[in-house]
C-alpha cells in the first residue's frame, strides 16, 4: 500500500509537470505573436532566417546520383 506521502509527493510532482508544460506553452504563444508583431511592424521578416539575402546567389541543388553505389 503507498503511504500518504508518497501520493502527496506523486500529486505534487504531477501539478508541477502540468504547470510547467502550460507556463512553455504560453512563453511560445508570446514569442510567436511577439515576432508576428514584428514582422508586421518592421520592414524586414525575422521568421525567414535562412532564406537568401537580395542579390545572394543560391547554390545549385544537390544531384542525386542515378544508378548503382
Amino acid at each position: 500500500m503507498i503511504g500518504i506521502d508518497a501520493a502527496l509527493n506523486s500529486f505534487s510532482a504531477a501539478v508541477v509537470d502540468r504547470l510547467m508544460k502550460a507556463i512553455w506553452a504560453a512563453a511560445m504563444w508570446l514569442l510567436r505573436t511577439a515576432f508576428a508583431l514584428m514582422d508586421s511592424v518592421g520592414g524586414f521578416r525575422a521568421v525567414q532566417r535562412w532564406s537568401t539575402p537580395p542579390g545572394a546567389h543560391r547554390p545549385p541543388p544537390l544531384s542525386t546520383p542515378s544508378g548503382p553505389p
